[in-house]
Parts: structure tokens; C-alpha cells; sequence
């Protein structure tokens, strides 16, 4: 008899089909809120109503519902639906879908689910409720169901509906999944971060260990190289003390937005270590979770920045080039650099703002201390504006908010504009005329980092 797989291990990630499931909920309850919005209630409106109001808000749905119908699709990709089966069904209804559209859109959300699981990451912008807090997602669902009962008929009310569809992944789905982790680390770093990469290797580790543990053979072996390959790796990593000895080129825009926003994550992490020092001398001091237990997030900040501002002239008095230019010299563009950042560095803060995030998660405290102390102070935190009074003090979330943008922006992933402008500003002394491709890689760019730096603000936009 063939040994069956081991159950998740502990800490274990939601299966795809399970988060597509809570996917699928989300996105047809909030059709539904919309669509009971549309229907037209009470006395009719005095006066003029605004025209084209009423299919405004259908067309509002129509595309809601469309999103509804995708998310179907994928969570019948997920189950492996055959491609006729999904074709035939639509048919049926009169209707068409493009399937390579929608496998499509699959492999994107997918890989997204891959990213979002990858430890030591920090929050990703943009990432679906279902994969930055699923069963935050599905509780939410919950509660809208319960409410839809309530209304319907109190007898019928239940709880943990859609929470119930989360299913943990078995040890032998998560060593797969482990494996599209170093995939993905592999695809966004030319070489990976040390610190999740060896994450991921010690994970698997334990699970070869359940496997082992099930009656399955050589994953003894498997646990054995995967701790070695971990021990290897953070024996390799640049040391801590000494972040200079291995970096990476990093292209940063040239921008008082990026400094101020520099400012901001150096103070949120100054009062969280100050805070922690000084607790230290009361009966019950705070207990932060690794990287904020100690100065080890606030140095990193402190070496990225003074490499950013050593390569950047928005804090000299009297500012150099190379300029750029547009084609034919039409217009000079906001400069760009090429810095060099420890990766150490890097992974430190990602960790910190992940950690944080955790933190201010309802309910993440209950089981760890540590992280309803981090809470509890960076809640409590007010942090001082900038030094020309332009903005007033700013609170702890204001700053984990600066902290993440400033993440997203250094570990934004590579495409062939940033390594087609890093080859073109690397050790560059003279001013550059953009080529016409150059031009449109330069603007695709930096719209990325507006969007970061200021939610994309048209007068922010204008300078670039």
C-alpha cells in the first residue's frame, strides 16, 4: 500500500483552488451590493437628477459581473475543468470566452498567489484581498452573508461559510509550491535575495521531514540538503556589519518625492527602536518580532539612503548631471540614477514592512505578543513633518505607508526599460539625448514610479 501524503505542515499556505474559491465570493458579493444598489427605492427624487446616472450605474455592474464571469472561469481552471466543458457552457448561454484570455489571466493572478507567498516579502501594491488577507477576505464575506440572512430570515443565519473553503496545502503541494518560489525569486532578482531564498530552502526542510516521517523515501536526503543549501546560503550573505562587500544596481529616479518619503520610513523606524530602548528599563518592556528587535531595519534604511542621496542631487546645493534629454533636444527630463544597495538591505526592510503589516492585521496579536506590542506602537506614534513645514506630523501608519512605497519602489522588477536605461546612465559623465524607443522605455518607467512616489499626481507626473 503506498503511503498516503502527510497533511499541511504547520504554517501551511491556502491551496489555489481554495483562494480562487474566496475570490470567486468576494467579487460576486460585491456584484451582488451593486446590483441591489441599482434598484430604484422610495419617493422619487425632486428636482433634476443628473442624466445618465441610472445606466452609469448599471454599466458599473455590467463590468463587476464580467468580473464575476472570470473569476468562474479560473476557479474552473483551477479544478482542471476541460477546455470543451468551459466552451459548450458558455454556448449554452449564448455567449463566448476567449480561454487563452482567461488561462491568461490566470497565470498572472497565479503568480501573484506564488509572490504573495514568498517569505521575508514585503506587501505588493495592488495585490488582490483574496492573496494579501485571505481569510480576512472570507470573513469579510462572511459577515456580508450573515447580514443578507438576517435581513431574509434570522432562522437561516450561519457562519464561516466561504472560511470554511480555505484548505491548507498538504506537505507534498507546498514542496511544489517552494519550488515556484525560488522560480519566481529567480525570475525578478539575477541573483535572489539571500535571506528568503533561505527561508524557503529551511521550509523545505520541514516538509521533506513530514515526508520522511510518512513513510516516504529519500526525503531524509531531500531535509539534509535543503538545511545545508540554507546554512550555505546565509554563510554567504553579506554580513551585517559589512553591507558594502556584495551589491546590486538599482535605478532610483532623482526626485524630492523618493527623499521625502526616505524621511518619513527613517522616522517610523527611529521611534519604533526608540521605543524599544526605552522600555527596556520599565517591569514589562516591549517585545518587537525580528527585523524591528532591534537597530538592524533602521542601519539598513540608513545605508540605502546615504548611498541614494551620495548618487542624487536633490540634496546638493549646487546640482551635476548627466541631464537628459528628450529626442531632438526638446525638453530636459527629471534625471535618474544608477545606486548601488546591499540586497541584505533590501530584504531587511521588506521584512520590516511585512512584519508591520502583519502587526496592524486584526487579530494577529492574539497568539504573538510581540506583534500586539508593534501594534500597540505604531499606533500610539506621531512623527514630526519635514523640517520646512510643508507637512504637518504624520502618524505611524502614515509612515509604514512611506516605509512600503520606498520598498516597492528599490525592489520594483526588472523589464527590459530598466535594464535598457541602467546600461544607458551607468557611469555616464556626459548629458543624453533620448532615442525615440529610449524616450518611450524612460516614460514607461517613471509612470511606475509616480504611481508609487505620489498615487500618480498629474503635477508630479508633469516634472518627468
Amino acid at each position: 500500500m503506498t503511503n498516503p501524503w502527510p497533511g499541511p505542515v504547520e504554517g501551511a499556505p491556502f491551496t489555489d483552488r481554495s483562494l480562487a474559491t474566496v475570490r470567486l465570493a468576494r467579487l460576486a458579493a460585491e456584484a451582488a451590493e451593486s446590483a441591489e444598489a441599482l434598484v430604484p427605492i422610495g419617493q422619487p427624487p425632486r428636482g433634476l437628477r443628473p442624466e445618465g446616472m441610472y445606466l452609469d450605474d448599471a454599466l458599473r455592474f455590467l463590468v463587476e459581473a464580467r468580473g464575476v464571469v472570470d473569476a468562474a472561469i479560473q476557479l474552473e481552471l483551477a479544478h482542471n475543468t476541460d477546455r470543451d466543458t468551459l466552451i459548450e457552457t458558455a454556448a449554452d448561454y449564448g455567449e463566448t470566452i476567449d480561454l487563452d484570455r482567461a488561462e491568461q489571466r490566470w497565470r498572472e493572478w497565479d503568480e501573484l498567489r506564488v509572490r504573495a507567498t514568498i517569505p521575508g516579502r514585503g506587501s505588493e501594491a495592488g495585490l488582490p484581498d483574496e492573496l494579501g488577507d485571505p481569510r480576512g477576505c472570507a470573513d469579510r464575506v462572511d459577515t456580508w452573508l450573515a447580514w443578507l440572512a438576517v435581513r431574509r430570515d434570522p432562522r437561516t443565519v450561519r457562519t464561516g461559510q466561504v472560511a470554511d473553503r480555505l484548505v491548507a496545502m498538504d506537505a507534498f503541494a507546498e514542496l511544489g509550491l517552494c519550488s515556484a518560489q525560488r522560480d519566481r525569486l529567480r525570475a525578478e532578482q539575477l541573483a535572489p535575495l539571500p535571506h528568503p531564498l533561505a527561508l524557503i530552502y529551511e521550509r523545505e526542510a520541514v516538509l521533506a521531514d513530514a515526508m520522511a516521517a510518512a513513510g516516504h523515501d529519500g526525503y531524509d536526503e531531500i531535509a539534509d540538503q535543503c538545511r545545508a543549501r540554507a546554512t550555505e546560503i546565509c554563510a554567504a550573505a553579506t554580513d551585517s556589519e559589512n553591507p558594502g562587500a556584495r551589491t546590486t544596481s538599482v535605478l532610483v529616479p532623482d526626485d524630492e518625492e523618493l527623499a521625502g518619503l526616505l524621511n518619513r520610513a527613517a522616522d517610523l523606524l527611529e521611534a519604533v527602536a526608540v521605543n524599544l530602548e526605552e522600555s527596556q528599563a520599565e517591569p514589562q518592556p516591549w517585545r518587537f518580532p525580528v527585523p524591528l528587535a532591534d537597530r538592524g531595519a533602521v542601519k539598513a534604511l540608513d545605508r540605502i539612503a546615504s548611498a541614494v542621496r551620495d548618487r542624487s542631487t536633490t540634496w546638493q546645493d549646487s546640482p551635476s548631471g548627466p541631464w537628459l534629454y528628450a529626442p531632438d533636444g526638446r525638453y530636459q527630463h527629471a534625471p535618474i540614477r544608477v545606486v548601488p544597495l546591499a540586497p541584505d538591505d533590501l530584504s531587511t526592510l521588506e521584512a520590516a514592512v511585512h512584519t508591520c503589516v502583519r502587526a496592524l492585521t486584526p487579530g494577529a496579536g492574539a497568539d504573538d505578543p510581540a506583534l500586539a506590542d508593534l501594534a500597540e506602537v505604531i499606533d500610539q506614534l506621531e512623527l514630526p513633518g519635514d523640517d520646512i513645514g510643508r507637512r504637518p506630523p504624520i502618524t505611524g501608519r502614515h509612515g509604514l505607508d512611506a516605509l512600503a512605497r520606498v520598498v516597492a519602489l528599490l525592489d520594483l522588477a526588472p523589464d527590459t526599460d530598466t535594464h535598457t536605461l541602467t546600461a544607458l546612465v551607468t557611469d555616464q559623465s556626459t548629458d543624453i539625448t533620448f532615442t525615440a524607443s529610449q524616450e518611450a522605455a524612460y516614460q514607461r518607467l517613471t509612470t511606475r514610479w509616480v504611481a508609487l512616489l505620489s498615487n500618480g499626481a498629474p503635477l508630479h507626473r508633469y516634472q518627468y
